[in-house]
This record gives C-alpha cells, structure tokens and sequence, in this order.
C-alpha cells in the first residue's frame, strides 16, 4: 500500500483471489520478499507469508499480510544478527513459488544497522559500502587508475637528435 518505509514499520500487502471456476475450491496465497542487492549472498526470494483461501464458485476474497522487520531482514554472517538491507525489496505474491504473477517493489530504508568489522579478509566491495573503508577504497581506486593511465607523451621539441630517430 506504498512505495517506501522503514524497517521499524509494519508493511501491509493485500491481495484479492477469485474462484473462476464452476466448484467450491481452495487456494493458497503465497507472499515472498526479494531483498536488495547486499553485500553478501541472499536467497533470491524467500517465502514469508501464506493463508489458505477456500472460494465458493465466481467468489472473491481480500486477504491481508503484515510485514515486518524480520520479513525483510536476512542473517549477517559478518556481524551475526538480522539485518534489513537497505534499497528496493521486491513483494511477490501467487500460488507458488514458480507462479508469482503479482509484485511490487518497495525502497527500505534501514535504521538499526551493524556495520560488520573490516579486516585483512574483506572483500573490496565491503571496503566500498563501509563508511570508514570508502576513503580508503576511493584512494586504492585512484593508484589504480595512475598506474594504468598512459604516460603523456613527451614533445618533439624536448628530444635529442639520437631519440628522435
């Protein structure tokens, strides 16, 4: 029901099922969250919510999800906690997971995060993302571009007779 919150509030996701068919008949409505691109490897989706829906012939239902802190966050390996990367979260609902027909995305913006340690270890994209490593990463990122750059070329005028040849 909108398009940005934080990671304290309560998110809400309604989605409407419709029996189209001539019997009485269940569904179940499946919600995933697809979080933000982070800095260590997540699942691509991840089955938060579900209910089992049963319709009478050419009925319809709203069902209604809340979602919250944990639902968006995944385990930090680095700093051992939950952790809600912060970017756009992607909802998907549907009847299974091969079959999520409905989606919407969401900005999170995370308010209770753990910067993990860096370390000899850390990998040059954590050096990037962490607010002490990013000078650093800046400055490693500028040797590297001097060192690759071309040497200027040196004028026709500052030659000898002998290098001109």
């Amino acid at each position: 029901d909108r398009s940005k919150a934080k990671d304290t509030e309560q998110v809400r996701v309604d989605v409407t099922v419709k029996n189209t068919g001539k019997v009485a008949g269940k569904e179940v409505v499946q919600l995933y969250v697809s979080p933000a691109e982070g800095v260590f490897p997540q699942p691509e989706k991840a089955l938060r919510k579900f209910v089992k829906v049963e319709l009478q012939p050419g009925e319809q239902k709203t069902v209604s999800f809340e979602l919250g802190f944990r639902d968006f966050a995944n385990y930090d390996p680095r700093v051992h906690a939950w952790q809600v990367t912060p970017g756009t979260h992607t909802i998907l609902a549907g009847g299974s997971s091969a079959d999520l027909p409905l989606r919407q995305t969401i900005e999170l913006q995370a308010t209770q995060t753990i910067e993990a340690p860096l370390t000899r270890y850390s990998m040059f994209k954590e050096l990037m993302a962490h607010p002490k490593g990013k000078p650093y990463a800046d400055e490693i990122w500028a040797a590297i571009f001097r060192k690759m750059a071309p040497e200027p070329a040196a004028e026709e005028k500052d030659l000898t007779p002998e290098e001109k040849e």
